[in-house]
């Protein structure tokens, strides 16, 4: 049996300073690990969403301007009187929602768990081309 010092514990079991020390060290290096991985996971998340997105309004493009001009045009119009650039903006806007959420993944209360929550809050259309032009 080992004896115990005055303070209660036995003699072998003692945390030394460079136990504490190289602990803390190792515990700040893998939070930055995982920090890092988390910020770059988040930019990856974003670019597939964005991309996905303008490949879903790239794909709305106006089929008859193709094959008699070779133009490739999107319709901004989308059934209306007047073409708008909002319109196609609330498009892509509903296209990179829709990929952002987590409703229609197979049993998600059971095997899904979304570590970053990411949603859309604004987005902007810096040029566009017009045939007219």
């Amino acid at each position: 049996m080992r004896q115990k010092n005055e303070y209660g514990c036995s003699a072998g079991a003692y945390l030394t300073v460079y136990l504490t020390l190289t602990l803390t060290i190792l515990l700040s290096l893998c939070l930055a690990l995982i920090e890092g991985v988390r910020q770059n996971a988040v930019f990856m998340e974003a670019e597939c969403v964005t991309d996905i997105g303008l490949n879903s309004v790239f794909a709305e493009y106006h089929r008859e301007l193709l094959a008699q001009y070779n133009l490739f045009a999107i319709d901004s119009s989308y059934g209306s009187l007047l073409p708008e650039t909002d319109v196609t903006v609330r498009h892509m806007a509903e296209y990179m929602k829709k990929n952002f959420s987590t409703e229609d993944v197979f049993l998600d209360w059971l095997f899904y768990r979304d570590f970053l929550g990411m949603q859309l809050e604004d987005i902007h259309m810096t040029k566009a081309s017009f045939v007219t032009d």
